[in-house]
């Protein structure tokens, strides 16, 4: 280890206890505020296109506190999108170590372990 310090190691984030608690919208046009999503435009983003709803969950999962991912999150929906979704791996791991529901199944941590054991 370097012993250097980044803003990674740093950056809080939220988990929720549940994801059962995670019961926003699965369709439709969600309206993130500036806090979630720093992108140009009204925040207004589609649920309804894959490329929309990936940039919502990374988003929310990333900046969003617990009662923002209770908003914006949908249970089903993380779920069917968690094994695609590029989150910072810290977020990730937390994420897969309390769901038993998620954990294994994210492609990019999954890579990320095998290539740091190789």
């Amino acid at each position: 280890m370097s012993g250097r310090i980044t803003y990674r190691d740093t950056k809080p984030f939220c988990v929720p206890a549940s994801l059962d608690e995670l019961a926003g919208p699965s369709t439709g046009i969600v309206h993130l505020p500036v806090r979630l999503s720093w992108a140009p435009g009204d925040g207004s983003f589609s649920l309804d296109d894959d490329g929309e709803r990936t940039t919502v969950y990374q988003c929310v999962i990333g900046e969003g506190s617990v009662e923002d991912q209770r908003r914006y999150l949908n249970c089903d929906i993380l779920s069917n999108m968690w094994p695609t979704l590029r989150l910072d791996l810290a977020i990730t791991a937390a994420w897969e170590n309390r769901f038993k529901a998620l954990c294994g199944r994210n492609r990019w941590l999954t890579l990320y372990k095998r290539r740091s054991a190789s």
